[in-house]
């Protein structure tokens, strides 16, 4: 690849090394392609204004619209299904891809970028693979691609703004938007480059009628009497006129002439001018149309409902939709990779909706012809079936040509059925047949299948052992607990963004009223938390201690004491650590803000960049640790309640590499009541997963023998036996003293009737 790279790099006249002395605005091919002096990214991005504004905002508002949908590819044998997927991170990033931003935010500034500059950059952040922030404002003009002879694009630099200073990112930190440009393949062409001419010709033309409204030497009208006026009249005159018409500059100017008709003549516009009002008309045209939008959709004096019904329709179809074709592809190119699965894909809704008479029509011409049944119209509109609404009918007059034939008893018998209504989804992006990591895989095996057989080699494959049942249980239980842990994360991470946008707006708050002091009540803070997260956590315990339960056996799980206890501690430390660790942080950069002698404002930034990290990552970590913390009490609680579980067993992560606490407790067996303990003298100290902060470790059942169970079976079973003798007694002794309180007043009875 790397040759193949140096000769299209050589035959296109690019450079390999960047330039020292050149900043943003880095052009490869720079002996063959240089801009106009007057042409930079720079005054393009100050370009947003007048026509070029409507044009840009009115693609970007509408590119905004875009409605994503997220969907896998499944093979089932020679068949591909494709399915929606409602849950995914990069679903959760995407709904707010930043504390700042929300996604039609996202997409304005980056289309707004592309139309202006050519170009539009994404920052993605990280936090170890999992990518946490989104942010687009790296202005494009500041931004230089750094080649590579052998990856073709090695990285990314910065200017800084003010400092002269570059900042480097690597190729995956970049998600690169750009226009096609037919001579360099690493800087895009935006359309307002195209148009740049015009616009300049626009704006000085908008100067010059600025200037001439202002500063107009020419009367506006002449004013011809009769009488021979002196001058000092005609000052007064003057001066008259303008004290009631008074402009901003030299506007509505009157001049005098003596000794004529004594009549009034106003001055008309020109043909020069007029020719000048027409050209601005023809170069707003020429920026609209480089813009490719319609000018019915901004002009108010071409609207009517016939031509901005068509204009909206093109506008959609010819420009937004592929643009958003090309964003979509980019995502599925450079965005979803990093999340290491080939299956997924994104696609979008297309944004015109079909108009209804032609949709009308088209449902009328169809069933006119016997080409679709009701019930098939009725899906296609998302409405639900009637019975009979599968078959299809034709006129009794008509003989069939296919299907079976029932004679109706009125004017038409049915001509066939429909027997499985399926409406394929049409996606507005190329789906790949198969993946490229599978298409890579194949080709590499077919290389070294040729090259072995040419070489006349014979190549042993490698043993590999086969996994027992055991090995593929534990697999199968960890991800069929993590798959849960994960969505519970998600939930909690929620609950406590927005409880730390609550804080930090009242941090804010109290920073501004009272200097460098700010309010942060430590003991109300921890009792929200316990209050808001008590029952979050009574949800969490029932739903895994109802899983642990019925794994092992087919009662169900008690909220007992002591698991009320547990949830009611274990609250109420970990809100008083989060909120003192919370409070801890805000003091310390205060701190650093009193001793580098910053203001307020400077202050308040270093809290807002506090609470971004807490809001994030240590998010993150928080419901991570807590949310395992929680289902591994859970499990055994219920197993504890089982009555058939006599061990449990550490089972470590599968998805990262294990530390030494959690490595030397993997397959570890101790009793339910015990804790685990490290047999290394580094972690002497007792251990329970999690071991640390982010642990994803978790625990095993192990049963008890069976002559144990069947004894357990037993005494329960004979302690279940004596309760209900016991119940059954009592109810009994009850049954018999009422016979007897009954019998005593019958005699009594009698005994009165016979006296």
């Amino acid at each position: 690849m790397s040759k193949i790279q140096n000769f299209l790099q050589g035959l296109m006249g690019f450079k390999k090394e960047v330039p020292k002395d050149k900043s943003a605005n880095y052009i490869a091919f720079s002996d063959t392609y240089k801009f106009f002096e007057d042409i930079n990214q720079e005054k393009q991005l100050n370009s947003y204004k007048s026509w070029v504004y409507a044009a840009v905002s009115k693609r970007a508002d509408e590119f905004a619209g875009l409605k994503l949908t997220l969907n896998r590819i499944k093979k089932k044998g020679d068949e591909t299904e494709i399915e929606p997927v409602k849950n995914h991170p990069i679903l959760e990033l995407l709904d707010k891809v930043n504390p700042y931003l929300s996604f039609p935010d996202l997409l304005k500034i980056t289309q707004i970028y592309k139309d202006l500059a050519g170009n539009a950059y994404w920052w993605i952040i990280k936090s170890g693979d999992t990518i946490t922030e989104i942010w687009p404002y790296l202005r494009p003009d500041r931004i230089s691609v750094i080649p590579s002879a052998i990856n073709f694009i090695e990285g990314y630099k910065y200017l800084v703004p003010g400092s002269g200073e570059f900042v480097k990112f690597s190729a995956n930190e970049i998600i690169h938007f750009k226009y096609p440009n037919p001579l360099d393949p690493y800087c895009g062409v935006a359309p307002m480059e195209a148009c740049y001419l015009a616009y300049n010709t626009y704006l000085r033309s908008s100067e010059y009628n600025n200037s001439f409204f202002g500063n107009n030497a020419r009367a506006d009208f002449i004013l011809n009497v009769e009488a021979d006026l002196g001058d000092d009249q005609r000052k007064q005159l003057m001066t008259q006129w303008e004290n009631r018409h008074k402009g901003t500059g030299h506007e509505h100017r009157m001049a005098i002439l003596s000794g004529g008709k004594g009549n009034v003549l106003q001055t008309s516009m020109s043909a020069k001018d007029m020719e000048f009002i027409e050209q601005m008309k023809f170069t707003r045209d020429e920026i609209l149309a480089i813009f490719k939008v319609p000018k019915a959709l901004l002009d108010p004096q071409e609207l009517n409902y016939a031509s901005a019904k068509v204009a909206k329709e093109i506008f959609l179809n010819e420009v937004i939709v592929p643009l958003m074709k090309d964003f979509v592809s980019t995502l599925n190119e450079f965005l979803l990779p990093q999340y290491n699965d080939d299956s997924l894909f994104f696609d979008f809704e297309h944004p015109a909706e079909e108009d209804p008479i032609t949709k009308y029509e088209r449902y009328k011409t169809l069933s006119l012809v016997n080409a679709i049944a009701p019930n098939e119209i009725r899906a296609m509109e998302n409405l639900p079936p009637f019975e009979g609404g599968n078959n299809i009918y034709m006129p009794f007059s008509v003989a069939p040509v296919g299907g079976e034939v029932e004679t109706n008893q009125g004017k038409s018998f049915k001509l066939g059925k429909v027997k499985d209504i399926k409406i394929p989804k049409k996606y507005n992006v190329l789906i790949k047949s198969k993946s490229t990591t599978a298409e890579m895989r194949e080709r590499l095996i077919k290389e070294l299948k040729a090259e072995i057989i040419d070489k006349k080699k014979k190549v042993m494959p490698p043993e590999v052992k086969q996994k027992t049942k055991k090995e593929l249980f534990r697999e199968s239980f960890w991800y069929a607990k993590i798959a849960k842990t994960d969505e519970d994360e998600r939930e909690m991470r929620k609950v406590l963004r927005k409880q730390f946008a609550r804080q930090e707006k009242h941090v804010l708050d109290s920073l501004r009223e009272k200097s460098f002091s700010f309010n942060f009540d430590n003991e109300g803070e921890k009792g929200i938390f316990i209050k808001i997260f008590s029952p979050f956590f009574k949800d969490i315990i029932k739903a895994y201690g109802e899983d642990a339960i019925h794994m092992v056996d087919m009662r169900d799980f008690t909220l007992s004491q002591r698991a009320k206890d547990w949830i009611a501690n274990n609250v109420k430390k970990f809100s008083g650590e989060v909120n003192e660790t919370t409070k801890q942080e805000i003091r310390d950069v205060l701190g650093k803000s009193v001793e580098e002698g910053e203001s307020i404002q400077q202050a308040a930034k270093r809290i807002k960049t506090v609470f971004n990290e807490i809001s994030t990552s240590r998010a993150r970590t928080i419901a991570r640790t807590e949310i395992q913390h929680a289902s591994n009490y859970a499990s055994v609680e219920a197993w504890k309640q089982s009555g058939v579980v006599e061990e449990k067993e550490w089972l470590t992560a599968l998805d990262e590499r294990v530390c030494e606490i959690c490595g030397s407790q993997e397959g570890k067996v101790v009793n339910l009541d015990n804790k685990f303990q490290a047999s290394d003298e580094l972690f002497g100290h007792v251990q329970e997963p999690p071991a640390h902060i982010n642990c994803r470790c978790t625990l095993l059942p192990v049963l008890k023998s069976k002559e144990a169970i069947i004894t357990n079976v037993k005494v329960q079973t004979e302690k279940e036996v004596k309760s209900m003798i016991k119940n059954a007694k009592t109810e009994l002794d009850a049954e018999l003293s009422q016979i007897k309180d009954t019998k005593n007043k019958l005699i009594n009875v009698l005994s009165d009737d016979d006296e």
